[in-house]
């Protein structure tokens, strides 16, 4: 009987001491998290040792424990990492609801002062900049500081900033975060140079925290039209879609992580390829997708052909459409749909009239349309017949048609269908 008020009360004493109840779960730190790990630990520790003073801890299940430390921790840490993670969902939905034009910035030097401006920089996306990798004369090539990845050492500039454009994320902005000792001064001397040729601007650390929001204010780009309202089968497919996603990620996950294994062997460390791309209401965000060819440029910056790059394994899964596995995340995510108009490139989609405003109403697809009609075969002006006679006409027994469709096209290969093309071009000019 005294077992379970004394266990209240060591919690509540030990919580005190350690100040658990301090922090504010939404900034959640991993300090906090000790501090629960500390407190949790006191917690049982001195209840145990009471429990030992009165009874030699008697008929008590020692085990009991380690039960009781355990759910104190898991049950304190994951309500506030649960918690954290819907906060910066929020954020990040609040985000995209009013585009901001970005800048792609790279960061000169990890550690320390590479996660605080990337941690900046997503609390306040209204500074336009977004950072899109890290050089670093010292660190792992691919091991990421608060998700930028570190693509390579300072000297390969050239090359990286050529693959980066490759990715629609040609920097326009070099930001040193390494200390003044961190970088040696022929590597800095180059690094100016370099960036001069580029046309790149570099800025220190601290000039950029003392910038102000420069984006405050901004509009939605001139001509986009508003949202046409939702179907009541779009919103209700946006919940099968995530629901879809999730359970096809985990019924894959061997296969995937299989794919992971044998791409990192056939192309390098980096399995994976992103790409900016414009999706919904013309918002750009990141597409991923296996990567299936090794690195477009060599240290010079120099192109090579793909017949170089590309090994069997990346031709295998670009025929069986393996390599868009990855955009599973996307729809998890909600940047993109299982079925839909495909992503556009901005170039791309500076080439349309009024950038079709029509075709970015709905979010973008992993299969669609215009890919069970020709994909890759057709020119701009059909895909976008098609996409947008797709917009027009969503229903669940046109999605079904689409699913069982890219069966027979990953088995048989892409093939034009004119039929289709002219049905959809006769119904818009109606």
């Amino acid at each position: 009987m005294v077992a379970t008020p004394l266990a209240v009360f060591c919690a509540h004493v030990a919580f005190q001491v350690f100040g658990t109840y301090r922090s504010v779960w939404r900034y959640i730190a991993n300090r906090d998290l000790v501090d629960v790990i500390a407190g949790a630990s006191a917690a049982v520790g001195g209840f145990a040792a009471i429990m030992f003073l009165l009874n030699r801890l008697g008929d008590f299940p020692q085990a009991t424990l380690i039960v009781q430390w355990l759910i104190l921790v898991v049950g304190l840490c994951g309500t506030r990492l649960a918690y954290a993670l819907v906060k910066a969902g929020l954020r990040r939905k609040a985000m995209t609801t009013r585009p901001v034009p970005w800048e792609a910035v790279l960061l000169i030097g990890g550690g320390d002062g590479a996660a605080l401006l990337a941690h900046v920089l997503e609390m306040a996306p209204d500074h336009g900049w977004r950072p899109v990798g890290i050089l670093d004369e010292h660190m792992t090539i691919g091991r990421r500081i608060d998700h930028v990845p570190v693509l390579g050492r300072i000297g390969e500039l050239p090359r990286i900033q050529a693959q980066l454009a490759l990715q629609g994320m040609r920097p326009q902005r070099l930001v040193i975060t390494a200390t003044p000792d961190g970088i040696d001064p022929t590597t800095l001397e180059t690094l100016h140079a370099e960036a001069r040729l580029a046309h790149l601007d570099i800025m220190s650390l601290a000039d950029l925290l003392r910038l102000r929001s420069s984006a405050q204010g901004t509009m939605a780009p001139d001509g986009q039209r508003d949202r046409i309202t939702e179907s009541d089968y779009i919103r209700i497919r946006h919940r099968v879609d995530v629901l879809g996603a999730l359970v096809v990620l985990i019924l894959l996950s061997p296969l995937l992580a299989m794919l992971a294994m044998a791409l990192r062997l056939s192309v390098g460390p980096m399995i994976l390829f992103r790409q900016v791309r414009v999706g919904r209401d013309q918002r750009p965000f990141m597409l991923y997708k296996f990567r299936t060819m090794r690195d477009a440029f060599d240290a010079n910056g120099q192109p090579l052909p793909d017949a170089d790059r590309t090994p069997w394994l990346g031709r295998l899964l670009r025929r069986t459409r393996l390599d868009e596995l990855p955009q599973l995340w996307n729809v998890l995510i909600g940047d993109m749909a299982l079925i839909g108009p495909r992503p556009l490139l901005e170039r791309d989609l500076a080439a349309l009239p009024d950038r079709s405003a029509e075709r970015a109403t709905l979010r973008p697809g992993i299969t669609g349309w215009a890919q069970v009609h020709g994909g890759q075969l057709l020119g701009p002006e059909a895909k976008l017949t098609l996409d947008l006679w797709y917009v027009r006409h969503a229903s669940p027994g046109l999605d079904l048609k689409i699913v069982l469709r890219t069966v027979r096209m990953i088995a048989l290969g892409e093939r034009i269908d004119r039929r289709a093309i002219e049905h959809a071009r006769a119904t818009a000019s109606v």
